[in-house]
């Protein structure tokens, strides 16, 4: 899968959608709560719901139609 952009965000704390907390301790940070964006097309979101389904994980989403696309020069 090819995505046009990501973003990765990690939170010192947050709650879930069951309305449970989480925070990043000094030495555990696994229930550091993360925020992870991803600018692709319909079928490459598909593509990655799809695969995510089939992980053992928890994950809450929200998806939402974005217009993206890339202004000026391209660095080298």
């Amino acid at each position: 899968m090819v995505a046009a952009g990501g973003t990765l965000a990690g939170g010192s704390e947050g709650f879930d959608h069951e309305g449970f907390f989480h925070s990043a301790k000094f030495f555990e940070l696994a229930d550091q709560p993360l925020a992870i964006t991803v600018s692709v097309d319909e079928t490459r979101c598909q593509q990655l719901m799809d695969a995510l389904s089939k992980e053992e994980i928890n994950l809450a989403y929200i998806k939402i139609p974005v217009e993206y696309g890339h202004i000026g020069k391209t660095a080298k």
